[in-house]
């Protein structure tokens, strides 16, 4: 904890047609920080409804700033919030914001910090830069950001606090009785359908659990669906993902930030990928063996879906082998880590 206090400006979007994962990890970052002392802000690019009732419901303030993400008159807009709120600290996630929008709202005494999946830029004109993916390589990243403080890997994954405080959630499956569909805030890609329509196809005997995203535009036919397998609820916006996780077995879903939370919970996952920064993110679930990677929506059909839902179903040994690596994968401290190393930035100036 420090003794003095300290104000952050979290610039992140989310909607139906990006999804949630930028905002939903930073709530988790502004979670620990509140914790220790912080204040955090959130300030919106582009207005939507979903985002802005799930950052009142996690008691942050928010500014919707109604402009295009990336834009001249977004850094306008962000260097307008942050003189407004006397903010000590900038972090900025998404895909939008290339080396020279940094630039242009970086300013002095006040620490500016990218949280990224990939290189955007040959520049980032950051002082910290955050990747938790595996897959990243952190030469890479400092020669983009040779100033900063480089942030890469597992160490750094963040999670909500809803998870790391749910303490029946972290354990060995070893057996399916129970399958978790979920495919993020939005699908823009319409995956909770396909694999709906997979299910019907040849119904398992288990029960199955399909969570639709506030920003999922497909909520209606997608209950309707569900309607006609014996064992299935739909759910939407929920509030309680980590106690559905932890009565979950395994999981269908986007290879997304939501394969950390899979990873500390120890939930075995077959990940398709919605969009094309989840393509690594995927390819290394894989590779670990913490789950199946099936690869991208467009290529992935009924056929796909259930032969890996099949080759897992009834096969214990294997269940039980990837939980143990999902759970040796993430340990639930990342949140702590990168907070701590905020603070020190903070003390810094």
């Amino acid at each position: 904890m420090r003794d003095k206090d300290y104000k952050i400006l979290m610039r992140a979007d989310g909607s139906g047609e990006i999804g949630m994962g930028h905002i939903m990890r930073c709530i988790g970052l502004a979670q620990k920080l509140r914790e220790r002392g912080g204040q955090v802000v959130f300030a919106l690019g582009m207005h939507s409804d979903p985002v802005v009732d799930r950052l009142k419901f996690e008691g942050f303030e928010c500014r919707v700033l109604d402009v295009v993400p990336g834009s001249i008159e977004d850094s306008t807009a962000t260097i307008t919030a942050c003189n407004s709120l006397s903010v000590s600290m900038v972090l900025v996630d998404g895909y939008h914001f290339d080396g020279d929008w940094l630039e242009s709202i970086a300013a002095p005494g006040r620490k500016l910090m990218l949280w990224t999946d990939y290189l955007q830029s040959e520049f980032l004109p950051v002082d910290l830069l955050l990747n938790q993916n595996p897959h990243a390589s952190k030469s890479e990243h400092q020669r983009a950001s040779p100033q900063a403080r480089i942030l890469i890997g597992l160490n750094y994954a963040v999670l909500r606090s809803e998870f790391t405080d749910h303490s029946g959630l972290r354990r060995l499956r070893t057996g399916v009785d129970n399958l978790l569909v979920t495919m993020g805030g939005a699908d823009p890609a319409g995956m909770t359908l396909q694999v709906l329509n997979a299910l019907l196809l040849n119904p398992p005997a288990i029960s199955v659990t399909v969570v639709a995203g506030p920003a999922n535009s497909a909520y209606n036919e997608i209950n309707e669906m569900a309607s006609r397998l014996t064992q299935c609820r739909v759910l939407k916006s929920v509030q309680n993902m980590s106690s559905l996780i932890a009565q979950a077995d395994l999981a269908i879903s986007a290879a997304g930030t939501t394969l950390w939370e899979f990873a500390y919970a120890g939930l075995p996952t077959l990940a398709v990928s919605i969009a094309e920064n989840q393509e690594p993110l995927g390819e290394s679930l894989g590779a670990y063996g913490g789950g199946v990677y099936l690869g991208k929506a467009s290529e992935v059909g009924e056929t796909e879906l259930l032969d890996g839902l099949n080759a897992l179903i009834d096969n214990t040994l294997k269940i039980e082998d990837m939980s143990k690596r999902m759970m040796s994968w993430v340990d639930g401290a990342g949140a702590e880590r990168v907070a701590r190393i905020i603070e020190e930035q903070l003390d810094m100036m």
